[in-house]
């Protein structure tokens, strides 16, 4: 196939060229009605190509088959049998792969360390989880992903199918790459989930308004992958090693590398763009850190938790952008005096954190509950998720029992700064649980 080709950018040029006048949503009739307050921040452009897929970028019938050519450049791209674009982001794409492998009451192995996208997935499906518990790290307090040989040992599990290459595999093309936010795509080989099985989940879930400007971006990223990509990722981790080796210099500040967390019993490899420095040299936790960052030098971090802060570097990064991110981590560290707080963050022990599954997810998260302050949940079925936020891997799922360990966790967590989105206290000062038989 011809990978210079852009078949959604290429019909959205002929859409502008062809001066058609849309009858049709969306009523800002591309941009016409726009509060020129709006256009003034989010600019023309973008209202432009805020156009209808079909009966607007194609025919109603979609018989030019603009999206499903970008689809299949896609798949050629990157060595998959189908691809196909979502408009929702990954945490919709989990979901509809998840409907595609597993039904109702059907057993799934999961790893318990997985995204709330994943915990979602389990509420809407009712598959059953058979958790596959990380490698816990207590020194770092943090947790390395489940072995193979973990997932090995979980019930009636058929050979792990990475051991060939993935079945199904999702990419978040707006985390590292040039899609604008919500670009995803799913990817697709062999014939143990069928094409049409997972066209149709993605369907249920998915939206019947998709939106233009995140297909024309997909359709640009793969081009520019494909003719550039080699280019852009040699450059990236050079730049990623130097700005590495710089912060190392500087006091209080260590940035994890492979020796950190890859090897027996921990990740196999590490991603050499994702900076991940260890402040608690310095007392601080990362939640303050991030906060001062943002308000002092407009540094924007991409995780902090009790004990860390990260940066995630990207082939859009140069030297301009490494200087700013080192001279705002220089500057912090010589304030970090004047910003301890004095409040530890209660981290249990990673066998502590591991809670009983005492009723299925769905199950719980639909079934009678009832706010109860935090010290009284103890022993108490959770009937909601708790997700220290980011990187959304829920320190509690629905139908999990609770401990007074991972109760304060989370308040001591939310006290020193952990954002807790997705509870329906986000202080956790009380908690969600279901109401016991009388």
């Amino acid at each position: 196939m011809d990978q210079s080709r852009t078949p959604v950018l290429d019909a959205l040029s002929g859409y502008y060229d062809s001066g058609q006048t849309p009858f049709t949503p969306p009523g800002h009739q591309q941009g016409r009605g726009v509060d020129p307050r709006v256009r003034a921040v989010l600019g023309d452009a973008v209202f432009r190509s805020d156009v209808l897929a079909t009966s607007g970028l194609d025919d109603r019938t979609s018989s030019q088959g603009v999206v499903e050519a970008a689809q299949a450049l896609m798949a050629e791209a990157v060595g998959a049998e189908h691809a196909f674009f979502s408009t929702y982001g990954s945490s919709l794409s989990v979901k509809s792969a998840m409907l595609s492998v597993a039904g109702p009451h059907e057993e799934l192995a999961v790893g318990r360390d997985a995204h709330k996208s994943v915990v979602s997935g389990l509420l809407l499906s009712g598959i059953r989880p058979v958790w596959v518990d990380p490698q816990g790290d207590v020194d770092r307090h943090l947790a390395h992903p489940p072995t193979a040989a973990a997932f090995e040992e979980a019930p009636e599990l058929p050979p792990w199918a990475m051991d060939a290459g993935a079945d199904v595999c999702v990419t978040s093309a707006h985390k590292m790459g040039s899609g604008v936010e919500q670009s995803s795509v799913f990817h697709l080989q062999g014939d143990l989930v069928a094409p049409e099985v997972l066209k149709g989940r993605e369907d249920l879930l998915g939206t019947t308004s998709p939106s233009v400007l995140v297909y024309a971006a997909l359709d640009g990223w793969r081009r520019q992958m494909v003719e550039h990509g080699k280019a852009l990722y040699d450059d990236a981790p050079a730049l990623a090693a130097r700005v590495r080796d710089r912060i190392s210099r500087v006091d209080g500040l260590h940035v994890h590398g492979r020796a950190d967390f890859c090897g027996p019993g921990k990740a196999d490899d590490l991603d050499p763009l994702q900076i991940i420095v260890d402040i608690s040299a310095l007392g601080v936790t990362g939640y303050r850190a991030a906060d001062w960052l943002r308000r002092d030098h407009r540094v924007n971090l991409h995780v902090s938790d009790h004990r860390r802060i990260s940066a995630q570097l990207t082939h859009a990064d140069d030297e301009t952008t490494a200087a700013s991110l080192l001279t705002a981590l220089t500057d912090f560290a010589a304030h970090a005096p004047e910003l301890r707080t004095g409040q530890p963050v209660h981290i249990p022990s990673p066998a502590a954190l591991r809670l009983e599954q005492a009723v299925q997810p769905r199950d719980a998260f639909f079934g009678s509950a009832e706010q109860v302050p935090w010290e009284r949940a103890e022993g108490r079925v959770a009937a909601e998720m708790l997700t220290p936020y980011p990187p959304g891997i829920p320190a509690a799922v629905p139908g999990e029992r609770l401990t007074m360990d991972v109760l304060r966790y989370l308040r001591t967590g939310v006290e020193a700064g952990m954002a807790l989105p997705d509870a329906v206290d986000t202080e956790a000062k009380s908690v969600r649980v279901l109401r016991e038989e009388a």
